[in-house]
């Protein structure tokens, strides 16, 4: 198969035109040879001797461009990967968590405070004061251990005490990790585990219960959190309904949790400027599946494929 740069295309121009315009032969700069002259540019003798050479492999391929002597045109059909949702299995332990009696500005998380590893803490607001009271903080959050494909995990239930004024001091989540290595946080979503945090090795203190960013103040749901060391071989999803507004070209810290696999989708900025995400200027919502490709030459090749669904 034959590529045409682009490169190519003025020269085989220049030779058409000169040839319209009825070139006609004049001495070249040194007196010897002869050039090409088109009306009055003078074409020098190794520039036109390339042009008539461009001009000559160009009729020759425009003759072998049959159809006839192409190989046979392959076409692909996309199968999509068969897999099963994943769940939570319950290990029997749970409790309501307190989280208004530990506080980030005390740091006093203990194991009275916890589920397994993980406890519930009243954040500071803005960097500043912990409002641990019923006016401005949540509390009493059901916490139940247990599993997701083998990996610790714990579902939580939303707040059952809200703040009577508004949340002020949310609540953060601190887990206890038995090794000195990077983890990840992640969210059970339709049967699929998306990352929403982690914790780098740095900040893990082994024994110690650690500040993660995964906040569980404004949760409106049952929500089940796995905990998993980053090197864990975690499960990935045949499918995933993805927002596209998730991460965006603005800001894409959260660019792991808007995957699958190594394909990712993000929101774009308009004009190179913002990222709109409302609704309004943006689509959403896409059905991102893992599957095969085979070729009607018998090729398999692995890929995902994405289409659109409007809900």
């Amino acid at each position: 198969m034959f590529c045409l740069g682009l490169r190519a295309v003025p020269l085989w121009v220049s030779v058409a035109r000169a040839a319209a315009q009825g070139t006609i032969s004049a001495p070249c700069a040194s007196g010897v040879e002869t050039c090409l002259v088109s009306g009055d540019n003078v074409i020098l003798h190794d520039v036109g001797l390339s042009m008539l050479q461009h001009r000559r492999a160009m009729d020759k391929l425009a003759v072998s461009l049959d159809s006839s002597d192409l190989p046979p045109l392959v076409t692909f059909d996309f199968t999509a990967m068969a897999g099963s949702d994943l769940a939570f299995l319950a290990s029997g332990t749970s409790a309501s968590l307190d989280s208004r009696v530990v506080a980030e500005c005390n740091d006093n998380v203990g194991q009275e405070h916890a589920v397994g590893d993980m406890a519930f803490v009243t954040m500071r607001y803005n960097g500043g004061n912990c409002y641990a009271d019923s006016r401005y903080s949540n509390t009493d959050y059901l916490v139940e251990a247990g599993s997701v494909a083998g990996m610790a995990a714990y579902r939580v239930q939303p707040a059952q005490t809200k703040a009577t004024s508004f949340v002020a001091s949310g609540t953060g989540m601190y887990v206890r990790f038995s090794e000195q290595k990077d983890h990840s946080i992640y969210v059970l979503e339709a049967g699929s585990l998306v990352k929403v945090g982690g914790v780098l090795a740095a900040e893990v203190e082994a024994g110690g219960y650690v500040k993660t960013s995964v906040t569980v103040h404004d949760i409106t749901e049952a929500t089940t959190f796995v905990i998993a060391a980053a090197d864990a071989d975690v499960p990935q999803p045949a499918s995933r309904l993805m927002s596209g507004a998730t991460a965006t070209e603005c800001d894409m810290s959260n660019v792991e949790s808007a995957s699958l696999g190594d394909l990712a989708l993000v929101t774009m900025k308009y004009n190179g400027g913002s990222c709109w995400t409302d609704g309004r200027y943006n689509n959403g919502y896409f059905l991102v599946e893992r599957g095969s490709l085979t070729g009607t030459d018998g090729v398999l090749l692995s890929a995902p494929e994405s289409r659109t669904r409007v809900w």
